[in-house]
């Protein structure tokens, strides 16, 4: 990932791909999003690659 690549938090994820924030947690969890940083108090952050692979991953599962 190179540093000046947009990041973004779970409510924004989640919003960039239509679903609400509880299934990207459940994306998290049966490793189907990864995490590219973690931040203060737990917060997550998804590259806008690592979302969309999510998109694809979820389509032909």
């Amino acid at each position: 990932m190179s540093d000046d690549q947009k990041l973004y938090s779970t409510k924004q994820a989640a919003k960039f791909l239509g679903v609400n924030c509880k299934t990207i947690q459940r994306y998290r969890k049966a490793g189907i999003l990864l995490p590219d940083k973690f931040g203060a108090n737990n917060s997550v952050f998804y590259s806008e690659m690592a979302l969309v692979q999510a998109c694809v991953d979820t389509l032909h599962r």
